[in-house]
């Protein structure tokens, strides 16, 4: 079960794509909406090496929804890792896991 969100340290592993971003530091909120079409809304962000997006994202649809962030490469693996382990616990912090009708954040350094 979930207790209190504990504010975990932020990692500091840096990926190809960016690493997990500091909230006080994030320079702008981009809302982001997912639906049971398995379409974002807006489906392109441009962000600026080096700045950190605080991304907020909404579940309109009825089911959970997820966005991860990542390369190509990487989201395909991801990918085919919830295909074989659905019920897969994960949270790194490229990831948001939205419950129907709620929101997630995701803050992220590019």
């Amino acid at each position: 079960g979930h207790g209190a969100a504990k504010a975990k340290p932020i990692s500091s592993q840096e990926h190809p794509w960016g690493r997990e971003g500091d909230p006080k530091k994030a320079t702008r909120t981009i809302e982001i909406r997912m639906s049971d079409k398995m379409r974002f809304s807006p489906d392109l962000v441009q962000v600026k090496r080096g700045e950190t997006v605080r991304f907020v994202i909404n579940n309109d649809g009825k089911a959970m929804h997820e966005m991860v962030i990542g390369t190509l490469a990487e989201l395909k693996s991801h990918g085919e890792l919830m295909k074989k382990f659905p019920e897969m616990e994960h949270s790194d912090p490229n990831m948001a896991h939205v419950k129907p009708g709620k929101n997630g954040e995701i803050v992220w350094q590019a």
